[in-house]
């Protein structure tokens, strides 16, 4: 019985108090939260705003990941975006367990890791799989050449592997 009130922020900038708030794109690459409020009760979430579709993965317990050998539980959803939606592909709301993985990579800031899902899922559109990966790019600054190899693979007739581009967030930091 009691009215609901909102507050919409950018980064911790109070934008809006309205139902929705539509971002701009100044507010690409930040962070968007709402506060809903009935009578006594708040309810709280946030988002990244990317172009990109985000990945963000919760560790049990926030764990860090320092293993390339052995997984940690986590949670893992896929945020789509205008090409990665939930008409177009199938994104992701489950368990997972993680791990590090490469080996000149792992020492690099930018981390890239292993993702084992619970059942075989065709995320992205590039077929089921229980086996994903996330790769850092950190030695590439053009973030291309692993993809440019793959799409050249394909494009000469030989084995390709699928790539999308996407934002990480992992227990509630962005990392890339």
């Amino acid at each position: 019985s009691s009215a609901i009130t909102y507050s919409w922020a950018v980064d911790g900038k109070t934008v809006g108090t309205g139902s929705s708030y539509t971002p701009t794109e100044n507010d690409l690459m930040k962070w968007i939260s709402v506060t809903a409020q009935c009578g006594g009760d708040t309810a709280e979430a946030r988002m990244f705003f990317s172009e990109l579709p985000v990945v963000y993965i919760n560790t049990e317990g926030g764990a860090p990941i320092v293993s390339k050998e052995n997984y940690i539980d986590a949670e893992l959803i896929i945020q789509g975006n205008e090409t990665y939606n939930s008409k177009t592909t199938k994104l992701y709301n489950g368990v997972t367990e993680i791990r590090g993985r490469g080996n000149s990579t792992w020492s690099q800031p930018k981390k890239p890791y292993r993702l084992k899902l619970d059942k075989k899922t065709d995320v992205f559109g590039m077929g089921k799989s229980k086996h994903w990966v996330l790769l850092a790019n950190y030695m590439d600054e053009s973030l291309l050449r692993n993809t440019l190899a793959y799409d050249l693979s394909g494009a000469m007739g030989m084995e390709q592997m699928s790539t999308v581009f996407v934002d990480v967030v992992l227990n509630g930091d962005f990392v890339g």
